[in-house]
């Protein structure tokens, strides 16, 4: 080998030890980009799902018409089509179901109202032979505005054989099923009017001409109220009839006076027939008080006859007798 040779391999290994290095990707670098990578996919795999109950974002659509055929479709408007004429001559021709006919839901006519503003409508009730008796009752009144006169025509709703009866003089009250409303404040004791001696009286001749076929109760009261027996109608039976004698005589007059608590409590009982048995005494019924009770009674066809004890003429006024009138009962005044 000559000196020039290898001076050249010489120079030749130089060159290729002092080339230039590769780049090569720092490991810090490859670490970043493999963990991003990860957690995209892990994220992807694992997305939380949807919320329920977020509204979804609106949709419009619609109904499209058209009429194919081989060559070319035609978008047709919604006036442009029509039934068949098969499907319309049968629609027309056959008969339709709507319910009864006007005049056959139209029922009696109404009673009319009188040209004067604010009157009532006036019909008779029932007949002595319907054993529904002859009674007026007033037209709806607005709240605290009181009741006008007139009356309206209200079929019996007797459950059961009905029968007549009358304490202190009062009108007959028709019906098969009596509560007695007896008030039992101080002022009705022996110590004030002794009503509630002459009523024990009174009741006891009025039951005695019922039977087991008619039903009855007595309720007494002054701020509170007490029943003759459980809270509700007792069938007139001797062994019931039995009850009260005792049931009067267990009687205190004592307190003050809640008429509306007794009222509601005998209505409540629907019966036909209540008697108010009080001296009318303070508080008496507020008008919106007043209003309700009517209105009850008149729901339920029950009339109230209303006996007001008192000392002296006959009062000039009196809720009483406004309550009787306006329920289809009678006013007895009873002075001592």
């Amino acid at each position: 080998m000559s000196v020039t040779t290898a001076d050249a391999d010489l120079r030749q290994l130089a060159g290729a030890t002092h080339a230039a290095p590769r780049r090569t990707v720092p490991a810090g670098t490859v670490s970043v980009v493999v963990h991003v990578v990860v957690f995209v996919l892990i994220g992807w795999f694992y997305r939380p799902p949807t919320p329920r109950g977020l509204p979804e974002p609106d949709r419009t659509g619609g109904i499209v018409l058209a009429r194919a055929t081989a060559e070319q479709v035609e978008y047709l408007e919604p006036q442009d089509v029509a039934p068949p004429a098969s499907e319309s001559a049968r629609s027309a021709a056959e008969p339709r179901d709507d319910g009864p006919p006007p005049e056959a839901m139209a029922g009696p006519p109404l009673p009319a109202l009188d040209e004067a503003p604010g009157a009532a409508p006036s019909v008779e009730i029932g007949t002595a032979a319907t054993g529904a008796g002859r009674v007026t009752l007033p037209g709806a009144p607005r709240a605290g505005q009181g009741h006008a006169s007139g009356s309206v025509r209200l079929p019996p709703r007797f459950r059961g054989p009905a029968t007549g009866i009358s304490i202190f003089g009062s009108g007959r009250a028709e019906g098969n099923s009596f509560v007695f409303v007896i008030d039992r404040s101080k002022s009705m004791g022996s110590d004030g009017l002794d009503a509630l001696r002459r009523a024990k009286t009174e009741l006891i001749e009025a039951l005695g001409k019922l039977d087991g076929r008619h039903r009855f109760q007595i309720i007494a009261y002054h701020h509170e109220r007490v029943y003759l027996d459980r809270a509700g109608l007792l069938r007139a039976t001797a062994e019931n009839q039995a009850k009260v004698p005792a049931f009067f005589d267990n009687l205190a007059a004592f307190g003050g006076t809640n008429h509306e608590l007794a009222l509601i409590a005998a209505l409540h009982l629907k019966p036909d027939v209540i008697f108010l048995l009080t001296d009318g005494g303070s508080p008496g019924l507020a008008p919106s008080q007043y209003d309700d009770i009517v209105a009850m009674a008149r729901r339920m066809r029950t009339t109230v006859h209303c006996i007001e004890f008192g000392q002296g003429d006959t009062p000039s006024s009196s809720f009483m007798a406004k309550l009787a009138r306006d329920t289809g009962g009678s006013y007895r005044y009873v002075g001592r």
